[in-house]
């Protein structure tokens, strides 16, 4: 097996030569669904495309010299732009090598939805997980407990109790295991989502128990809180927005644009970003997720904004 190293240079090299691909708006459509391939094909192609895509949004605070060569689309600047953006991508911070090579690491998770894809299971046990967009969690159940490792994206989960709890003279406990702790249910239904540099937990129904290795604390029904490695922040009480998602439903309530064009891009391949300048325009209203471009394309109509296509995969929303 290639060095842990080696293969973050390897894979932070394929999200480079994508990205500049798609950004230069050449790619074919064959080239963009072996591109969609290899994104779903490892957790790890799909961190280093969102590195990219961060990246690319930062250009502008770059360095002159590298700033500009990622910017340029000319195909004599192209392989330039590769080599440097390969190596932002493969300065991620050490959470991805810990990810990779840790206890937890999973090469494939055992159960995974692409964007904009959402997925039911039920467990041995009879407890029900609703997978979110982008979501991958493993199954770990054995005889002493029953444990979800969320890798990435959002779940909902609805307990059952343990049904070995008769023979082993008592339940197993069951954990969703998080990088940043673990969120332990009370007999509940609750919502975990790893995004970013934090965990949201949302409880519906029950309580949970939160341990992070700094403290631990109780979030019961109708809360919702965010925790990382150091910190678990005050429970805040549970938005209904939160669990809009389970029902096919993205909402906002005088939402900047921005913020809601961020969240939408979660439920869509490719990439889609919102101008600054009109960023801040506020949004209120239900849309279905099961048409992203049918949601965008209302954004239109109804405010001054209209869409830019660099390709079918690449929209930016812009003032009209």
């Amino acid at each position: 097996m290639a060095a842990p190293e080696l293969v973050i240079r390897q894979v932070a090299m394929q999200a480079a030569e994508w990205f500049v691909l798609i950004d230069s708006g050449e790619a074919t459509p064959q080239e963009l669904v072996a591109f969609e391939q290899w994104r779903g094909a490892d957790p790890a192609h799909e961190q280093a495309w969102q590195q990219a895509q961060r990246i690319s949004g930062l250009a502008s605070n770059l360095p002159q010299q590298t700033g500009s060569t990622l910017r340029r689309k000319t195909r004599l600047d192209r392989r330039k732009a590769i080599k440097q953006l390969a190596i932002l991508i493969a300065a991620v911070p050490a959470g991805w090598l810990g990810w990779r090579t840790g206890e937890q690491q999973g090469w494939l998770a055992d159960y995974r939805t692409a964007a904009g894809e959402q997925r039911r299971i039920v467990l041995a046990d009879g407890t029900v997980i609703q997978l979110n967009t982008a979501t991958r969690v493993d199954i770990d159940y054995n005889a002493a407990s029953r444990t979800v490792h969320l890798r990435g994206g959002e779940i909902l989960i609805t307990t059952s109790p343990d049904p070995d709890a008769q023979r082993n003279g008592k339940p197993r406990p069951f954990i969703v295991q998080t990088a940043y702790g673990r969120v332990q249910p009370l007999g509940t239904r609750f919502v975990v989502r790893h995004i970013d540099d934090h965990v949201f937990v949302a409880v519906q129904e029950g309580a949970v128990q939160i341990s992070n290795g700094a403290r631990t604390d109780i979030l019961h029904a109708n809360e919702e809180t965010r925790f990382d490695a150091d910190a678990i922040d005050q429970p805040q009480a549970l938005s209904p927005r939160e669990l809009n998602w389970t029902r096919g439903v993205i909402s906002a309530d005088e939402t900047r644009l921005g913020d809601f064009i961020a969240e939408l891009a979660r439920y869509r391949p490719g990439i889609l970003r919102c101008d600054p300048a009109v960023a801040d325009i506020r949004v209120t209203g239900a849309y279905q997720l099961q048409d992203t471009d049918a949601i965008l394309l209302n954004l239109a109509k109804v405010f001054p904004v209209k869409l830019e296509y660099r390709t079918r995969y690449w929209v930016t929303v812009v003032a009209r």
